[in-house]
């Protein structure tokens, strides 16, 4: 908690909207192979399209983008599982979730 009341602080400071849509993905450790960048600690820029086709997207389009996306882009990089479960809150009190995706 300490880590969101700062950044929420730090936001404020800088006039940002912290109120604004949250991405929530959880992942296997094969998914974050493709889309964690160790070298960096950061998110692969894959990631920002996810968070941009779950405001685009109904929930069964971006279950179809994403399976297809994992089946060929993902899972030939690795031997491991690629699992990955979004959840996309608004920020208005409201929100819609995502199925997890199959492995």
């Amino acid at each position: 908690m300490e880590m969101l009341n700062a950044r929420k602080a730090q936001y404020k400071e800088t006039g940002v909207d912290y109120y604004q849509p949250w991405l929530v993905m959880l992942m296997s450790d094969g998914a974050a192979e493709s889309l964690f960048l160790r070298h960096d600690q950061s998110l692969a820029p894959a990631v920002s399209h996810l968070l941009a086709w779950s405001r685009e997207l109904t929930a069964r389009a971006l279950k179809r983008g994403l399976t297809r996306n994992l089946k060929e882009l993902i899972r030939p990089r690795t031997m491991d599982d690629v699992g990955i479960a979004l959840l996309r809150v608004d920020g208005q009190g409201g929100g819609r979730d995502c199925m997890p995706m199959p492995q």
